[in-house]
């Protein structure tokens, strides 16, 4: 997928060893930068003891077409509160992790809310929660510009839907 091959399926034990890997990374990643740390301490430690991407992950795969993106990374978190009392809600994030033609998305939403409306999951494959084989690759592709609105769309999507 790295290197673009033509056609490949991934099976569940396929798509369960990448989100394993999408997640650890996504959480080594904000460890670099505590500001976008979205990770609460408990999902480490239950990550680490399960060996599993957790219930709070949704893990995507797409591919990329453009020459901006190449063996690149980027966490964007958003943190979520009441302008009325000033009280942090939650936090949601996503971490984005480009290697030549592969992208891997990883979400973080503990309450459930915003995967469901995830408006780039037709130019991804979903592998976590894991159902069925996909294939790869995915019918659409990113270019340069919509993979960079997708790296930020969390923060978008917390600021339009979610603030009180």
């Amino acid at each position: 997928m790295i290197k673009d091959v033509d056609h490949c399926e991934l099976s569940l034990a396929d798509q369960d060893i990448l989100a394993r890997w999408a997640v650890k990374t996504s959480i080594m990643m904000q460890f670099t930068d505590l500001s976008t740390k979205t990770s609460h301490p408990d999902d480490d430690v239950d990550f680490y003891q399960s060996g599993r991407a957790l219930d709070v992950n949704r893990v995507w795969l797409g591919r990329h077409v453009g020459t901006q993106w190449d063996r690149r990374f980027f966490h964007a978190n958003a943190v979520v509160g009441d302008r009325r009392t000033g009280q942090i809600v939650d936090m949601w994030g996503t971490t984005t992790i480009v290697i030549d033609s592969l992208v891997v998305f990883v979400l973080w939403d503990a309450p459930g809310l915003l995967g469901p409306k995830f408006p780039y999951s037709s130019e991804m494959v979903s592998i976590w929660p894991a159902v069925d084989e996909v294939e790869w690759p995915p019918t659409c592709s990113f270019a340069d510009g919509t993979l960079s609105e997708a790296a930020v769309w969390v923060q978008k999507a917390a600021g339009q839907h979610f603030m009180s």
